[in-house]
């Protein structure tokens, strides 16, 4: 009897230990103080086409008219910088930021990065609300998104739905999809996106997306979805492309400056790393540097290189104009240095290309046009395959 009882509570405890005990506190409670709600509101042309059945009937135009949306954006400087998604600002006149313990503000628009989907807010400061501004702002701090491995904890917090400060735990799901979205208010976003499998619905555009150590690795931006609302297939920016936008914000600049290395680059098969040179612009930074077709990037500034995706990200870091260093592997055997210096990429020059990749089931899915219809429901959509999926902006 005595040994029976010893072995259930030996049993009892081994099962106790098998519990999950984690909590996500220490990360949550100071991360989603820097989460706010934007309300916008802005006239809209009003379509003059009205539908029955297989019939279109053109009805005299209408006065624009007033619609109210909600995103969410995130503070990362203590003057109280709130970073978004353009598409939740694009089509504003009035924009309302409310802060998590309360406070409101009217804000402004002063950077735009259409590219990368991303904007810059700032807080507009009166004689009324001078007060609101005293003792600064709560903040998240950058994290890098080309530091994310598949399978990290991390926590999406935004707007969901309109239910501010609502967090949810998944863990990353991939690194480097590209989406484009052309037919939508905004333009391809052409950077490569981090996949979560947090829940994020409507309302969560531009919220955070947060690691284990606190630090803001991503700015929700997109879902893929069957019904309009989650279902495991979240995207986010990287917060790599926050650092050029705050760029712009200390020079003064309504537009971000994009590095340029000139090259257009590709993929290596498994289970080889670095990063294949496809071309070489003439004349780029790559060509000057004695970057060659058919080399492959093995470390930048001696960090090693295993993909694309994370050396675009990585790339985006880099100041213009500044020096990097890159170890090539040239002929599949010598191993090569080139001091590279960094150029701004120009509406005429080409971007940083990376070659399509077939295998990626979401490469080259499109946006229809955005839908305006209750506040924080505002998607783009189409489908993108015989399942019918549709990637919807989450503002």
């Amino acid at each position: 009897e005595r040994e029976r009882e010893r072995l259930r509570r030996e049993s009892s405890v081994w099962v106790r230990s098998m519990e999950p005990t984690l909590s996500y506190r220490n990360v949550v409670q100071p991360s989603y103080q820097a989460v706010v709600s934007i309300y916008t509101s802005g006239k809209v042309k009003a379509d003059g086409k009205f539908n029955f059945g297989p019939f279109t009937f053109e009805m005299p135009e209408k006065a624009p008219e007033k619609r109210q949306a909600l995103g969410s954006g995130v503070i990362v400087r203590d003057d109280g910088l709130v970073i978004t998604n353009n598409h939740v600002i694009a089509m504003a006149d009035e924009i309302r930021v409310v802060l998590a313990d309360g406070r409101t503000f009217d804000a402004r628009v002063v950077v735009k990065d259409p590219d990368c989907d991303l904007a810059a807010l700032r807080f507009i400061k009166t004689d009324k609300n001078s007060k609101l501004f005293e003792g600064g702002f709560p903040k998240l701090p950058l994290g890098r998104g080309d530091e994310c491995e598949v399978g990290d904890v991390v926590l999406a917090i935004g707007n969901n739905l309109g239910l501010q400060g609502t967090v949810t735990q998944g863990i990353i799901s991939a690194v480097g999809r590209f989406m484009d979205n052309k037919k939508s208010i905004t333009s391809k976003i052409s950077v490569p996106l981090i996949q979560t499998s947090a829940s994020i619905n409507p309302g969560s555009s531009g919220g955070a997306l947060v690691n284990m150590k606190g630090n803001l690795v991503g700015i929700n931006t997109a879902i893929v979805t069957t019904s309009g609302g989650n279902i495991g297939l979240a995207f986010a920016v990287p917060a790599n492309y926050i650092i050029p936008v705050l760029n712009a914000v200390d020079q003064g600049r309504k537009t971000v400056r994009r590095p340029y290395i000139g090259c257009t680059l590709g993929k290596i098969p498994y289970p080889d790393k670095g990063v294949l040179i496809h071309n070489v612009m003439k004349g780029g930074p790559a060509s000057k540097a004695g970057v060659m077709a058919k080399d492959v990037i093995i470390a930048l500034d001696d960090c090693p290189i295993s993909d694309s995706d994370r050396f675009l990200m990585m790339i985006s870091l880099q100041d213009i104009g500044g020096k990097v260093r890159l170890k090539v592997r040239r002929g599949g055997k010598r191993e090569v240095e080139c001091v590279l210096r960094v150029g701004e990429w120009e509406k005429k020059k080409e971007k940083i290309l990376v070659v399509k990749d077939e295998q990626n089931p979401l490469e080259g899915t499109t946006l229809g046009e955005v839908v305006h219809l209750l506040l924080f429901e505002i998607f783009a959509h189409d489908t993108i395959s015989d399942e019918r999926l549709c990637f919807a902006f989450l503002q």
